[in-house]
């Protein structure tokens, strides 16, 4: 049977979400026993208990509770139209980061790309033929020859 539920899309980092065990594409019902089927309504029931509560929620289809402590969750949702009973996550939290474990942006990631491609190509071996260069660490690959 198909329900109106919330779906968490993001988990900020540090939250009462991320402490609480609260994962990317986990499926919201209730919290403290009123139903959360739209965002407005999860944001009026946080505002009604700021000490915190349990939360309902459903993961790989099955019905768990989670103890939440505080008045902010820390999550993005978006509302979904589902079975709960057979909807399985297949994202996870973990995601590319940089270094310092931030998420990395698209512009890093195609300036990683672009370091990996010039790299390759400025230690691959070329046909020396053509007027390519041959470097003594990598062996050439088969059909030519360095000299």
């Amino acid at each position: 049977m198909k329900m109106d539920l919330l779906k968490i899309s993001h988990v900020r980092p540090n939250s009462e979400a991320e402490r609480s065990g609260l994962a990317i594409g986990d499926l919201l019902y209730s919290y403290n026993g009123h139903l959360t089927a739209t965002n407005e309504a999860l944001t009026q029931i946080i505002k009604t208990s700021p000490t915190g509560g349990t939360m309902s929620l459903y993961r790989n289809g099955a019905l768990i509770s989670v103890q939440i402590q505080g008045p902010s969750l820390g999550v993005t949702t978006i509302p979904v139209n589902v079975d709960p009973t057979s909807y399985v996550v297949e994202a996870t939290n973990q995601s590319l980061t940089n270094p310092i474990g931030k998420p990395l942006r698209i512009g890093e990631v195609l300036f990683f790309l672009a370091c990996a491609v010039f790299f390759v190509w400025l230690m691959w071996p070329s046909d020396p033929k053509a007027g390519g260069r041959c470097n003594p660490a990598f062996p050439a690959p088969p059909g030519f020859v360095c000299r």
